[in-house]
């Protein structure tokens, strides 16, 4: 059953909320893109060998606010594939390049998250890119749904070569109507999911496997409806423990393991690019 994201948020949720955008103006997803070549180990768009200066942690959104946001869309701020390394970093613009402290701040969150700064890698994505970090290498990939009730950025980070990892989860889910961005807290509220409860909810486990703990870092709005990404840490007695993924859909029941992070989310929901993003090429 479908329903629009004013009406996933009617329990009056009124916390907090920020959008994002960025001053920058490369090519638009939402209007007939400048020619562009594809992205080639050569080169590293918009963003140079030095990281991007960001916080130490992401912004607490605690502080409602209501910015000017005329024109909300997502462009690409960096694509570069190099046979190992994937890295896309989005940003969210307004309208004719406008921007103001609400924006940027979230474009910072959004570039914190790319340079793993919420997180101990040893290095920046630029360090990876460089060929600093010896025989480790990382993937960045960027999932955009523009639609006429949203704007939604997921991003997914991992470390390569991992063994039995999740890797790493961010989203904004941005609501027109609202004119607010909507956390995963905001969205478990609605939906009435406890996130103690879904530990007891992972599925395909195996004798001598426990969940420890779980996590809701993500989410998204495709087509209405609200999945959760779901990251459970696994103890075991017969094998290595480590972290799996899943997704949880509330109103369809649905709970799975994500086994394809190339397609985090389902193509039919997504905006395109040029040049495409990895799960357009895959």
């Amino acid at each position: 059953m479908k329903k629009p994201l004013t009406a996933l948020l009617a329990a009056g949720l009124a916390t907090a909320l920020l959008l994002a955008a960025c001053g920058q103006t490369p090519a638009s997803s939402s209007a007939p893109p400048a020619p562009a070549p594809a992205p080639s180990s050569q080169s590293l768009v918009d963003i140079g060998d030095d990281p991007v200066p960001g916080p130490t942690s992401l912004p607490d959104f605690s502080e409602p606010t209501v910015p000017d946001t005329v024109g909300l869309h997502v462009e690409m701020q960096a694509q570069y594939a190099d046979g190992r390394n994937l890295i896309e970093v989005p940003y969210i613009a307004l309208a004719d390049g406008a921007s103001n402290p609400e924006t940027a701040e979230m474009n910072t969150a959004i570039t914190a998250f790319a340079n793993c700064q919420d997180v101990d890698y040893g290095g920046t994505f630029s360090d990876y890119i460089n060929g600093d970090m010896g025989d480790e290498w990382m993937e960045l990939r960027a999932f955009v749904i523009e639609d006429e009730d949203s704007v939604q950025v997921i991003l997914r980070r991992e470390l390569l070569p991992a063994a039995a990892s999740a890797g790493d989860l961010f989203s904004l889910v941005y609501s027109r109507e609202l004119g607010r961005l909507v956390t995963v807290e905001d969205a478990l509220q609605a939906e009435g999911v406890a996130t103690e409860a879904l530990a007891g909810m992972v599925p395909g486990l195996m004798d001598g496997e426990t969940v420890a703990s779980v996590s809701v870092p993500a989410f998204y709005v495709g087509g209405g409806v609200a999945t959760f990404f779901v990251v459970a840490d696994i103890e075991s007695t017969v094998s290595q423990p480590g972290t799996r993924l899943y997704a949880y859909t509330p109103t369809t029941g649905d709970f799975v393991q994500v086994l394809d992070h190339t397609h985090l989310v389902p193509a039919e929901y997504l905006t395109s690019f040029e040049p495409p993003l990895a799960w357009e090429s895959a």
